[in-house]
């Protein structure tokens, strides 16, 4: 049995990525994004683990993303019990601008 264990109602798979400048209306090329399993719950049980407590997630996912997101707490080492859902996991974005630091995020609405 763990010593904790978290329940996330609305679970994302986070992707962050960094560009020189966020300026309106062109394009930004961006750095290969990276990804993680994000979402309350999940974050809390993440650094659980990284503190040597031993730690489960519980949390909606379904399609690809949420496959995408049990391998990446896979690869930290978190237990985890999923509750199935019909839709994908949603994902969120996140683009930092490297000339000013400034981070921007974009979080879509649950779908769960």
């Amino acid at each position: 049995m763990p010593d904790i264990v978290t329940l996330t109602m609305n679970p994302a798979l986070d992707v962050t990525t960094f560009t020189d400048h966020v300026v309106h209306t062109r394009k930004l090329r961006c750095d290969e994004p990276f990804y993680d399993a994000g979402g309350g719950g999940v974050n809390v049980a993440k650094v659980a683990r990284v503190l040597g407590v031993s730690a489960a997630a519980v949390y909606p996912a379904g399609g690809a993303r949420g496959e995408q997101m049990s391998g990446l707490l896979d690869d930290d080492d978190v237990e985890e019990h999923i509750v199935p859902i019909a839709d994908d996991t949603r994902e969120c974005f996140t683009a930092i601008d490297r000339t000013s630091g400034l981070e921007y995020r974009f979080v879509t609405p649950a779908r769960n």
